[in-house]
């Protein structure tokens, strides 16, 4: 057994006890040195009192190392002469009052960003240093050797000799392996090689340690430590390899850096960070375009791990490399299996938002309608954040919108009527531009197919002040095309042409609107159009001239500029009916039984017209 004392000095815990424990035979011998030094311990043995006693100690063990250091008894009883002096610095520790534990202020800090320099030994660690030092030179192989070996080369280690310990533990390690010392000499030394900044050296010992399974079979403590050094190494090595590939844009250093995270979590087994492990793995094979390995690591992270708060993010992934490759029905399956099991997290609510576009893409709209409803249930309840009201209003307008495609304008117009309010209320929120909501919106208000961009039937009246609504809120370098003021207009415009007796007011605010469009658009479609609606108001009008020269100005905008071939065709198409008699347009529209209110356009051309 390693003396009690000395392994609590080396670890600068020490405890004073009221009795020595260590007794000493006597040493049979006529040397008048080693009489005197029996007499010194006879009187620490003797000594009650607890303070003197430890003096006594120390006096005795400096008269045994003495006889052991000068050579002039015989070898046995240099060698015992060292033996009763560590006895007796064994008896001094246990019974000095004022030694107490060190606490951690008063250790000297170990800054590991340098290598800590040399403390000065205290004179006390001095000389027990020269004791060991002097019993080693008489024994330095048996099993008591191998202990004050260890104890010299912890109390060197505490001040910070590094250098100098490092021979004595690399021996213990290397010659002593079934010694009880030899897995704290391990540690020791993989501890003394970080501090020193010598990393080539404390991997290959690390190394070397993990390959010898026989002396880490019953050392669990020193297995987990090499292991724990094993993974960081591999883990270096994986960064740099991704460094480089980012650096280099290098594909198969990517797929090399997947391997190795794949590899260290293999070694590791299922490690308090393996699922980190793998999904670093699959980010690595995701660069380099390997998607089926990512594929796979993904569902193995989903087995292995199902509690893990990476998993979220990991099928995220999953779900949008599938729908980058066209695997749109896995991708979509993905994206609602993470909104079953992560209904709040953010990862899951941005992959859900393309779920729906993929379920759209793949012409389920009614599946992707339910996915929305799912969301929608929860959004608008007073916990819930903005980024839930977004996706469900996104989704919501998405598969409104795919419904007007596919003709169901009913279904498309009852889901418009319950979208509409929350558009509103959501300010800010959606991730559908104010722009697009707003033609979304209009046309559903629409029962009918628009024809020319125009309904041939009254909108509703709910979905178009919400359609208006939106429109308020486009601000000029969202539309560059100038759309937002032209379809304000065009709304307004139905309500004209579709009215037994327009007001002259509001047919003079309208012509004011589009004259300024035409005047000063931004785009060669927006003024083209612009000519075209003059064309279509003073047609209704019967201002067959005036009508004539807007139409005449459409097409020629419309070929110089090569833009707007359908305007083009929808104003030839015009001029060519101008030949014909007059065509009362509110006759083909369906008449509204209420007049036409009042218009309330003051600035056609404001980055946000004013609702009527």
């Amino acid at each position: 057994m390693l003396p009690r004392a000395l392994v609590l000095l080396c670890l600068g815990i020490q405890v004073a006890s009221a009795a020595p424990r260590y007794p000493h035979k006597p040493i049979g011998s006529s040397s008048p040195e080693l009489i005197e030094a029996e007499r010194l311990w006879a009187v620490a043995a003797a000594e009650p009192d607890v303070g003197r006693a430890t003096a006594a100690w120390e006096r005795a063990a400096e008269a045994f190392i003495e006889v052991a250091d000068a050579g002039k008894v015989t070898r046995p009883e240099q060698l015992a002469a060292a033996g009763a002096a560590l006895s007796a610095w064994k008896n001094a520790l246990d019974t000095d009052p004022t030694i107490k534990s060190r606490s951690s202020a008063e250790r000297d800090p170990v800054d590991l960003a340098e290598v800590p320099p040399p403390a000065p030994i205290p004179p006390r660690e001095q000389q027990l240093l020269h004791t060991m030092e002097v019993y080693l030179r008489l024994d330095g192989a048996s099993p008591d050797a191998v202990g004050v070996k260890f104890l010299r080369a912890s109390i060197l280690r505490r001040f910070h000799h590094l250098d100098e310990a490092i021979p004595t533990l690399l021996d213990i390690l290397t010659s002593h392996r079934d010694h009880e010392t030899a897995e704290y000499a391990a540690n020791l030394l993989l501890d003394t090689y970080n501090l020193l900044h010598r990393h080539d050296d404390l991997i290959a010992l690390a190394d070397k340690l993990r390959a010898d399974a026989k002396f880490l079979a019953n050392k669990p403590d020193l297995a987990a430590v090499v292991a724990r050094i094993h993974v960081q190494v591999m883990r270096k090595a994986a960064e740099v390899l991704e460094k480089r590939a980012t650096q280099d844009h290098d594909l198969a250093l990517y797929d090399r850096c997947g391997e190795t995270y794949f590899a260290i979590h293999q070694d590791a087994g299922r490690s308090r960070d393996g699922d980190e492990l793998l999904y670093n793995a699959m980010m690595c094979h995701l660069a380099a375009g390997s998607v089926d390995r990512a594929l796979a690591i993904a569902t193995l992270l989903k087995q292995q791990y199902p509690a893990s708060r990476l998993l979220p993010r990991a099928l995220a992934r999953r779900a949008g490399v599938e729908g980058q490759i066209g695997r749109f029905a896995a991708a979509a399956a993905s994206a609602e299996e993470i909104l079953a099991r992560y209904p709040n997290d953010r990862e899951s609510l941005d992959v859900f938002e393309r779920a729906v576009a993929w379920r759209v893409a793949l012409g389920e709209i009614d599946r992707a309608a339910r996915d929305v409803d799912l969301v929608t249930k929860t959004a608008f309840k007073p916990t819930a954040r903005g980024r839930e009201q977004a996706v469900a209003i996104a989704g919501s307008l998405l598969v409104t919108e795919a419904m007007l495609a596919a003709g169901r304008r009913g279904e498309a117009t009852r889901r418009a009527l319950v979208v509409a309010p929350l558009v509103s209320r959501s300010v800010g929120t959606s991730s559908i531009p104010p722009l697009q909501a707003a033609r979304l919106l209009a046309d559903a208000a629409c029962a009918t197919p628009l024809v020319d961009e125009l309904c041939t039937r009254p909108r509703d009246r709910r979905l178009a002040g919400a359609a208006r609504a939106q429109l308020a809120r486009v601000k000029d370098v969202d539309d560059p095309e100038g759309l937002a003021i032209r379809v304000t207009l065009d709304l307004e415009l139905e309500l004209v042409l579709a009215a037994p007796r327009p007001s002259a007011l509001a047919i003079d605010k309208l012509r004011a609107g589009y004259e300024a469009l035409a005047a000063a658009g931004r785009t060669a479609r927006a003024r083209i159009s612009a000519h075209a609606r003059l064309g279509r108001l003073a047609r209704h009008t019967a201002k067959q001239g005036e009508a004539a020269a807007q139409l005449t100005a459409c097409v020629a905008e419309a070929r110089s500029s090569l833009v707007g071939a359908d305007w083009l065709r929808g104003c030839e198409r015009e001029l060519a009916g101008l030949k014909r008699p007059v065509e009362v347009l509110h006759e083909r529209l369906a008449s509204p039984s209420a007049p036409i209110p009042e218009m309330s356009i003051s600035s056609p051309l404001a980055s946000s017209p004013p609702a009527p």
